[in-house]
């Protein structure tokens, strides 16, 4: 029999169709924990498909374990089975028209229909194009319907999870731990309060630093009661509340008994799909949220949100677990044979890895999952040397002991250098010493802008020599950010060492990291930490601190001739009077606020009590009591210098709805508004900086 071909409203006909066989099915999903259970289970294994194709292939062919299109197969090296049927799935079709004028009409054309004249003028942006939005069938089929078996799934799919269940919690946990991490969400396994039966809980806080500033904190407490199995799946619930539910997020406002249900739904998901237990699982919410939504549109937006969720997670999760399977089998014995010959640097220590005793070199290598990191998949290769070469540009080696642990490399032609710890966060990666002085140049200016400093151990591993024999050098400590470190070059001087010379020869770089403007920048910022600090709006008082601080940086800047020390004065002094300026006007707006306030509640009093023929006690003692607030507050703003007693004559004639004769504003949040732009946006300088280059000082 001939193929005839669809006409365009056929095809739209079953694109509707399938548009409703779609919503009666997720509305089926709601109808019981069960059915919900159900759909969640199928989905766990579609996670990369929308929420709409998965519940049509689930309809079409209940039992799917993996699709794909005709071309995939074939492209997989397989067929689909003659006389199978696809499940049809919705796929987006977008297409693009332009404008055409016919008869004096304007009419939308395919772009494909463009002449050679009209393509040109779409070039030259002469002619709009539109693209619309369009969706078209498509049909998928399993892998029971073709020639493929269970057996082939490994080679068509290489990254999805197909062991069934997970059997080493603790890699499971370390995965989820960094998922949570990679959203600046803390994990804590000691939680702040006691959380009773709970199993953990996702929290968002504020927390003062040592210098008293306010940061911004999320985090997931666990129960130190659960054991490994509840830690991963109370991990799973509650990333799923801070990748859903964080304040930045839309659903944030969210109902509880929604949130809750998303949450329980996505551990749901991800657990099904490791083969965790679920049976703990019982989806009480979906009764209270079908009270509260009858739409389609919104229960498909709610899964919409599990299904996104659970994707970030499961194709997180299979990443880090199919890592863990890249391990080859090999004995401790075997690896420690094959770089016997070589040395290690470990916690300041140098060791040739053959005279390492067996559990000094376990425990020298064993990553957070017990697993030896030279037998890694990212660190094999053809030779030893790719192989230390592999292994010190391990970005995460993750190792139990948390020590930076660098094999010498024999076959540097220049001295390396690494840093061994740090207190301030920099890469622990081996680079060449000029880099070196780069990272620890931007490390040192940007701690000036704040108290105290970093300590910091760096270790250079130096070519052979003649003998071919290799020195591993471990430079002095390093006080990054206390105004006396400079650069590499002069502390490597300082310490008697001369191998460097030659390698930081040309050091034309720090002028870029150390720039006049950037530290105009951090007098300003101290200038403001002293006053902010002088003023009690930090819980602590550490102005003197921070004032000795910007004269170390004062110091550092005059010796080294970025900015002159008359410079950095004016700055300081110009920034404090800014600073003085607004908290004076915060006092004012804040004073005027209260006073406004407290006004309008004795004014009230007042007619409350003229409203009444005989007023009693009560009435009376309330306004009397309004009035003192208010005349207690006027008296102390007056006293204080933050308001005039003009400027309180003005308000109360506002308050009372009478003219104001004055043209110009009486009140400080009567200013004209002035658009707040952050140093990104703008390329002026700050009025401080105007200032002092008005009084004839270099910048």
């Amino acid at each position: 029999m001939a193929y005839k071909k669809k006409s365009a409203e056929t095809k739209r006909q079953e694109v509707e169709q399938l548009a409703e066989d779609r919503n009666d099915q997720v509305d089926s999903h709601f109808q019981s924990s069960d059915n919900m259970k159900e759909y969640l289970n199928f989905m766990s294994k579609f996670y990369d498909y929308s929420v709409g194709n998965s519940t049509l292939i689930q309809k079409q062919f209940p039992g799917a374990n993996a699709v794909g299109g005709f071309q995939f197969w074939k492209e997989q090296g397989f067929s689909v089975q003659k006389g199978e049927k696809g499940s049809k799935i919705l796929v987006p079709a977008p297409f693009k028209t332009f404008e055409r004028q016919e008869n004096g009409e304007t009419k939308q054309v395919g772009l494909n229909k463009a002449t050679k004249a009209e393509k040109a003028k779409i070039d030259r942006g002469e002619i709009n194009v539109q693209e619309h939005r369009h969706y078209k069938t498509a049909a998928v089929f399993d892998i029971s319907q073709t020639n493929a078996t269970a057996a082939d799934l490994p080679k068509i799919y290489p990254n999805k999870w197909l062991e069934g269940s997970v059997e080493n919690y603790q890699a499971f946990y370390h995965s989820m731990e960094r998922y949570s991490n990679n959203m600046n969400v803390d994990v804590l396994t000691e939680p702040m309060e006691e959380l009773g039966a709970a199993k953990g809980q996702y929290i968002e806080y504020t927390q003062a630093s040592p210098g008293g500033a306010s940061s911004f904190h999320r985090a997931i407490q666990l129960n130190p009661r659960n054991d490994e199995l509840q830690n991963v799946k109370t991990l799973i619930h509650e990333a799923a509340h801070a990748q859903l539910h964080g304040r930045d997020k839309e659903g944030k406002d969210l109902p509880h008994s929604e949130k809750e249900f998303q949450a329980e739904m996505t551990a749901y998901t991800v657990s099904t799909h490791f083969g965790l237990d679920t049976s703990d699982y019982s989806l009480d919410y979906l009764h209270t949220y079908n009270q509260q939504h009858d739409t389609t549109t919104d229960k498909v937006a709610l899964l919409q949100g599990v299904k996104d969720t659970s994707y970030d997670m499961i194709t997180h999760l299979e990443d880090d677990l199919q890592i863990e399977n890249t391990y080859e089998e090999a004995s401790t014995n075997e690896l420690q044979e094959r770089f016997q010959n070589y040395e290690v640097v470990a916690n300041g220590t140098v060791q040739t890895i053959g005279e390492m005793d067996a559990d000094t070199f376990r425990s020298t290598f064993e990553d957070r999952y017990g697993n030896n990191l030279l037998a890694h998949g990212d660190v094999r290769g053809e030779t030893v040397e790719q192989e230390v070469q592999a292994f010190n540009d391990l970005k995460d080696p993750a190792l139990a002991s948390h020590n930076n642990v660098k094999i010498v490399d024999p076959t540097i032609e220049e001295p390396q250098a690494y840093v061994e710890w740090s207190e301030t966060k920099m890469d622990g990666n081996v680079m060449a010493l000029s880099e070196m002085d780069k990272a620890l140049a931007q490390a040192n200016r940007n701690s000036m802008g704040d108290i105290g400093y970093d300590k910091t151990k760096v270790q250079v591993m130096m070519p052979p020599d003649e003998a071919n024999e290799q020195q591993v050098i471990a430079a002095d400590r390093l006080e990054i950010g206390d105004g006396s470190y400079h650069d590499l070059k002069s502390e490597l001087d300082r310490q008697g060492y001369s191998f460097h010379r030659e390698h930081l020869n040309d050091q034309s770089y720090l002028q870029e990291i150390y720039t006049p403007d950037a530290f105009e920048q951090t007098f300003e910022d101290l200038a403001v930490k002293i006053q902010e600090h002088k003023d009690g709006h930090t819980s602590m008082d550490n102005s003197d601190l921070y004032e000795s601080q910007r004269q170390d940086v004062q110091a550092f800047t005059e010796e080294h001739g970025y900015v002159p020390g008359a410079t950095a004065e004016a700055i300081h002094q110009a920034t404090t009077m800014d600073v003085q300026e607004q908290q004076q006007d915060r006092a004012a707006v804040n004073q005027s606020v209260q006073l406004a306030s407290a006004y309008t509640s004795y004014h009230d009093h007042v007619t409350n009590e003229q409203g009444q023929k005989n007023p009693d006690m009560e009435t009376v003692l309330d306004r009397v009591e309004s009035q003192n607030a208010y005349e207690a507050l006027k008296e102390q703003a007056v006293d204080q210098n933050v308001l005039t007693v003009d400027t309180v004559d003005r308000l109360e004639q506002r308050l009372k709805g009478e003219t104001i004769t004055e043209k110009e504003p009486t009140w400080p949040f009567e200013q004209a508004d002035t658009k707040s732009v952050s140093k990104e946006e703008t390329v002026e300088e700050s009025p401080t900086r105007q200032t002092v280059r008005q009084n004839g000082m270099s910048m």
